[in-house]
């Protein structure tokens, strides 16, 4: 691996949070998941002006579950 191939930690804690928000639908759960808290995650989102679009997710998410 060269340090080209190298990205920000940031930007991996980024990803890895989003995905586990999505594949649990909760960042409570996602918290618990990671192992980390609510508020870091919630950091992380305002951060990064991303906390519409997680709110939006797990909403989309919340209905197909109820239609299942």
């Amino acid at each position: 691996m060269s340090a080209n191939d190298l990205r920000p930690l940031c930007e991996i804690e980024k990803e890895a949070i989003l995905e586990a928000i999505v594949s649990t639908g909760s960042i409570s759960r996602a918290a618990v998941r990671l192992r980390i808290s609510r508020n870091r995650i919630h950091r992380m989102l305002r951060k990064n002006n991303i906390a519409l679009k997680v709110n939006e997710i797990t909403a989309e998410l919340r209905k197909q579950r109820k239609l299942l």
